[in-house]
Order: structure tokens, then C-alpha cells, then sequence
């Protein structure tokens, strides 16, 4: 095991999205902070008057997007590269997880030998996600994931929904006004795909692949609070995928599962920003490496100075 992750330790001061092939963005920046969606939670309070402005762009942004399914392909600069896989992360040989390159967002892909997982789907502005799964072959999903309903992670699910068969989907019931939640709710309605919102302890299957459901604990109506927090285990390789919970949400976790949350990979939650990623919760996981899914250059400073900080120090 330690051969295979020994080249991913490397990847933890990489400021692009980390694709399956892990590669750095050849992107020089992006403008995301102003084509954020609406609902995308701000982490530092010097961005909130930024963000109201975002806003009003991103509703009449995606007002004018509204009558296609697919989003623009002349929208630039969102930090997103196209690059083939050429190393994925493979466990055993029936087990592949695509950590997809999206820019300021999150998407993961899990192929298993008994059905494909798809948590999150990157940011609105963009077609990484759904260009990726073309390039992949991929056109049927078992189940697909979105943590929270902030636009860089279900950004891209009404273009997969559209393109895709997907048998169901998971959501944590916290509601966004962005025209993204409403054309991916009105498409999960449309083609009838099984919707659920999952509790702690609830889990599935792939084979032997497991996915088990951690957070949210407590419900707070929250969008990043309230992320759906997810344990992927195939053998000696668990996987551990946060989402936008916070730090008080990893004490809570810690309290409730303890070395339960230990994991070979985390994916650092909130892109890397102190909202998330203590010290603690790196003591109770003792991940050997992680992912930080976040664009070149963005405007929020992802991954935040002390996050990359603890992460050298906890080796």
C-alpha cells in the first residue's frame, strides 16, 4: 500500500483540482470568486461583501443559461484543466477513485467492479465533471452523491443528470435558491430517480466496497455543516470524503466514532480552509495523504496557510 500512496504525499501543497492522474493545473488563475453561484458558503468575513455582489451576477449568469441543459462552452478561465488519466488511484484492481480536476469545487469518482459513485460534481460555471465521465466511458451511475447543495459541488449534476442514466441520488435536504439546486431538483423529478436523504450509519454496497455514511450528526440547516460525510472502504484502504463540514462538525464525528475515522486518504474538507482540517481531527484520521480540490490562484486563499501548516506538521 505505502508504494502506491508514496507519490500522492506529494501532492499536498498542490493548488489546483487534483484529477485522477493527480497532475498540477496548467491554468495561472481564476475568476471564481466573481462566477461563484449562489449559496456557496464565504469563509472569512472580509469576503462577505463580495459574495452579495457575486450573487446578483451569478443569478442573472445562469438566468441567461437557463434554457440549455448544457452550460456554455466558451465560459473561460474557471481553472479547470482537461488532461487524460493516466494514474488513478487503484486498490486491488476492482476499485478505481477519480479525484476529478473542477477548479474551486469538489467531484470524485469511484468505479468499482459492481457499479460507479459519483460524489459531487464540481462547480456551475464549468464541464469538467460530465466532460471527464464522456472521456471515460462512463454513461450509467449507481448512485450519486452531492454533499451539500453549494453550486462547486453540485454544479455540473443537471448536465450529468441530463446526459446520464443514474439510478439514485443522495442529497442532506438543506434547499439553495440557485437555478442549479432547482434544475437539478427538477431533473431528479423528471426522469424519477430515487432520491434519499441519508442518516448516520446508513451505507451501501458495491461488491466489496463499502460506503458508509458519518455526518452530518446534528442537523442545523446548514449547507456546509450539514455536508454528507462518507467512509469508502475496499480491504486495507479507506477513503474519507468530508465535503464542506467544519471543524466543530469533525469534533463531533471524533466524539461519536473515535479511530473509526482513521483513513489511509482524506479529502480535505472546505477546499483546504481553516474552517475545517483541525489539528485534532488530523490525529484522529492519520490520513498517510490527502487531496485538496481547489482552483490556481483562488480568490479565498485555498488551502489556507495554517491547514497546510498542520498538514506538514502531522508528517
Amino acid at each position: 500500500m505505502k508504494r502506491w500512496l508514496l507519490p500522492l504525499v506529494m501532492i499536498v501543497l498542490m493548488l489546483s483540482g487534483c484529477g485522477a492522474t493527480l497532475e498540477s493545473s496548467d491554468s495561472e488563475g481564476t475568476n471564481d470568486a466573481a462566477t461563484e453561484d449562489l449559496g456557496t458558503d464565504v469563509d472569512q468575513a472580509g469576503e462577505d461583501s463580495d459574495q452579495a455582489q457575486n450573487e446578483v451576477n451569478n443569478e442573472s449568469s445562469e438566468n441567461e443559461a437557463a434554457t440549455d441543459t448544457a452550460v456554455n462552452d466558451d465560459i473561460t478561465d474557471t481553472g479547470e484543466t482537461s488532461t487524460e488519466d493516466t494514474n488513478p488511484i487503484e486498490a486491488s484492481g476492482n476499485m478505481t477513485v477519480h479525484f476529478i480536476d473542477v477548479g474551486q469545487g469538489d467531484s470524485i469518482l469511484i468505479e468499482t467492479a459492481s457499479g460507479n459513485v459519483l460524489v459531487d460534481a464540481g462547480n456551475w460555471n464549468g464541464r469538467a465533471v460530465i466532460d471527464y465521465l464522456n472521456r471515460r466511458g462512463v454513461t450509467h451511475l449507481d448512485l450519486m452523491i452531492a454533499t451539500h447543495s453549494d453550486a462547486d459541488h453540485i454544479g455540473q449534476m443537471p448536465l450529468i443528470l441530463d446526459a446520464l442514466t443514474v439510478d439514485e441520488v443522495w442529497m442532506n435536504g438543506v434547499e439553495s435558491t440557485s437555478k442549479t439546486f432547482e434544475n437539478t431538483i427538477n431533473l431528479i423529478m423528471e426522469k424519477d430517480i430515487v432520491y434519499y436523504e441519508p442518516e448516520v450509519g446508513d451505507g451501501i454496497d458495491f461488491g466489496d466496497v463499502a460506503i458508509d455514511v458519518l455526518g452530518p450528526i446534528t442537523k442545523t440547516n446548514d449547507a456546509n455543516k450539514d455536508s454528507i460525510v462518507t467512509k469508502v472502504t475496499h480491504g486495507t484502504i479507506d477513503i474519507l470524503l468530508t465535503g464542506d463540514a467544519g471543524i466543530k462538525e469533525e469534533a463531533t464525528m471524533i466524539n461519536q466514532f473515535g479511530t473509526g475515522l482513521q483513513s489511509e486518504i482524506l479529502k480535505l474538507g472546505h477546499h483546504g480552509s481553516n474552517t475545517s482540517t483541525s489539528a485534532a481531527f488530523l490525529e484522529t484520521v492519520k490520513p498517510e495523504a490527502v487531496i485538496i480540490s481547489a482552483s490556481e490562484k483562488n480568490s479565498y486563499g485555498h488551502p489556507h496557510e495554517e491547514v497546510v501548516a498542520r498538514l506538514i506538521k502531522a508528517g
